[in-house]
C-alpha cells in the first residue's frame, strides 16, 4: 500500500513541475510594463498609479528612462494611471487613462502634444505598440531554459516512476502469495469455527423458541383472561398529537382545539406568526384570533396557517394572558405527529422588539400552547366496577314446613319481609341482592300456596 502511495506522489509531482512550466511560459507572455513617450518639455516623466486596492502617492514615481524618450513602469492592467512631470503643477499632466487589459508589454502612450503651464491637457491619447526586442529575446529563452530543465525533470521522474513499479510489482507478488497462505489457514479456522458456532446457534434457537412459545401461550391466556373480565376499550395508540411537548391521544374524526395563550410585560403594536400542522392526519375547520379584531388569517396552504395584526393607535393588549390565536381540527389520524407555532415578529408599542439577537422571544414573554381533545370512549362491553364490596348477612335462616300453617304476618303479607327501601340508588350488586330476595320471597309464597292445597 505504501509503495503505490509513492508511485501516485511521484506521478503528482511531475504534474506539478509541468504545470508550473506553463504558468512560468505564460506568466512571461503576459508582462505589465507600461512605456510612455515624455514631451520634450519636460526633464522626467512619472507616473500616479491607482486602484480600489491602493494608489503610489501624487505626483506619481519618477518612471525608469528606457532612451529615445521613452520611460516604462510596470502597472497591473486595468489600474487608473495619469503621467505627470512630477512637480505636481497644474496642467504638468495627462488625462486619466486605464492600463490596458490585454497583458501587453508592447504598449505604450503617445504623449502628443505637452501640456502647458495652464492647465490645458493634450489633445489626444492613445495606446500604441512598440518593438521591444531585446526583452522578448530574453524572455524567449528563459522560457526555452525552463522548459529544457523541466524535460529534464519529467525524464528523471520517469525513470523513478519504472523503478517504483518494478518494485511494486514484486511486492504485489510477495503480498499476493502470503495473502494466498493466510487465506487457507483462514478457511480452516473458519470452518470449524462456523460447525461450533451452527451447533450452537441451533441448540440456542431451540431453547429460545421453547421459551417464547410458553410466554406467547400465557401472554395470550392472560390477555384473554382480561378482557373477558374488563371489556373491549377504545385502542390508545402511543406516539399521538405533539403540543409543546405534551403528547395528546385523539380518535380518527374527533374535532380538537389547539390554543396559543400569549401574556406580555406590556401592550404589543403587532404579532406576526404561523403554526404547522401534518395535512395528512389533521383537517382545518376553523382558525380565529379571539382576542384580536381585524387579524389576517391564510389557512389556504396545506400544512400552514399564518398569522398577523397589528394596531398602532391602541395597541394589542395582552399583560393579561389571553388567547392569541385559537384553531379546531378534525382529526383524519391522530398518530405522530405535531402541532407547532412559530412568532416570527413581535414589537413593543415603542418600537423595541420582543425578540433576542438570535431571533428568539425574550424571556419576558410568555407562549402557552394546548389542545382540548374529546376523551376517548370504549368501544365494546364495558364493565362497572363497583365502589367497594358489599356484605350482605342474613338475618336469620327461615325454613316452612310443610306440615304446619304459615305464621300470619300482621301486615298482610305471608313470607319474607322485603328489605328496606335504600336512601341512594341501588348499585348493580344491590340490586343482584334484591333479586336474590324477591326469589326467596316467591319460593316460600309458593311453598304456603302448595301447603294450602294440601290441607284444603
Amino acid at each position: 500500500m505504501s509503495k503505490t502511495k509513492k508511485v501516485i506522489s511521484v506521478v503528482l509531482a511531475a504534474a506539478l513541475i509541468m504545470a508550473m512550466a506553463t504558468v512560468a511560459m505564460v506568466s512571461a507572455s503576459a508582462a505589465t510594463t507600461i512605456y510612455f513617450e515624455k514631451p520634450d518639455a519636460w526633464d522626467a516623466a512619472y507616473a500616479y498609479i491607482w486602484d480600489d486596492v491602493a494608489n503610489n502617492g501624487w505626483a506619481g514615481v519618477m518612471m525608469t528612462d528606457c532612451g529615445d524618450g521613452l520611460w516604462s513602469i510596470d502597472a497591473e492592467p486595468g489600474a487608473n494611471i495619469i503621467f505627470t512631470n512630477g512637480t505636481g503643477g497644474v496642467g504638468y499632466q495627462t488625462a486619466d487613462n486605464v492600463v490596458p487589459m490585454d497583458g501587453s508589454n508592447c504598449a505604450y502612450l503617445d504623449g502628443g502634444q505637452a501640456a502647458n503651464g495652464f492647465g490645458e491637457l493634450f489633445d489626444s491619447i492613445s495606446w500604441k505598440t512598440v518593438e521591444t526586442g531585446e526583452d522578448e529575446t530574453t524572455t524567449a529563452a528563459s522560457v526555452e531554459t525552463t522548459v529544457a530543465e523541466v524535460e529534464t525533470t519529467v525524464a528523471e521522474v520517469e525513470t523513478t516512476v519504472a523503478e517504483v513499479e518494478t518494485t511494486v510489482a514484486e511486492v504485489e507478488t510477495t503480498v499476493a502469495t502470503e495473502a494466498t497462505e493466510a487465506t487457507e489457514a483462514t478457511i480452516d479456522e473458519t470452518e470449524a469455527t462456523e460447525a461450533t458456532e451452527a451447533t450452537e446457534a441451533t441448540e440456542a434457537t431451540e431453547a429460545t423458541e421453547a421459551t417464547e412459545a410458553t410466554e406467547a401461550t400465557e401472554a395470550t391466556e392472560a390477555t384473554e383472561a382480561t378482557e373477558a373480565t374488563e371489556g373491549t376499550t377504545a385502542a390508545v395508540v402511543e406516539g399521538g398529537i405533539i403540543v409543546d411537548g405534551t403528547d395528546y391521544t385523539a380518535e380518527a374524526g374527533a374535532e380538537i382545539t389547539y390554543v396559543a395563550n400569549l401574556k406580555t410585560p406590556n401592550k404589543i403594536e403587532d404579532v406576526q406568526g404561523y403554526i404547522t400542522y401534518d395535512a395528512t392526519k389533521l383537517t382545518v375547520v376553523e382558525a380565529v384570533t379571539p382576542n384580536i379584531y381585524g387579524a389576517i388569517i391564510n389557512t389556504g396552504e396545506a400544512g400552514t396557517i399564518y398569522f398577523n395584526a397589528t394596531e398602532v393607535n391602541n395597541g394589542l393588549d395582552f399583560t393579561t394572558e389571553a388567547a392569541l390565536i385559537q384553531v379546531k381540527f378534525t382529526v383524519v389520524d391522530g398518530t405522530n405527529t405535531e402541532i407547532a407555532l412559530t412568532i416570527e415578529e413581535m414589537t413593543e408599542r415603542n418600537g423595541g422588539s420582543y425578540f433576542t439577537d438570535s431571533q428568539q422571544v425574550n424571556a419576558d414573554v410568555t407562549v402557552a400552547e394546548t389542545l382540548t381533545v374529546p376523551e376517548v370512549q370504549p368501544t365494546g362491553t364495558t364493565t362497572v366496577e363497583p365502589t367497594g364490596t358489599t356484605t350482605v348477612e342474613p338475618t336469620a335462616t327461615t325454613v316452612v314446613d310443610p306440615t304446619k300453617a304459615p305464621v300470619e304476618d300482621p301486615t298482610g303479607i305471608t313470607g319474607t319481609t322485603p328489605a328496606e327501601k335504600p336512601d341512594t340508588p341501588p348499585t348493580g350488586s344491590t340490586i343482584a341482592i334484591y333479586a336474590v330476595l324477591a326469589t326467596l320471597a316467591m319460593a316460600a309464597a309458593a311453598v304456603v300456596v302448595l301447603r294450602k292445597k294440601v290441607n284444603g
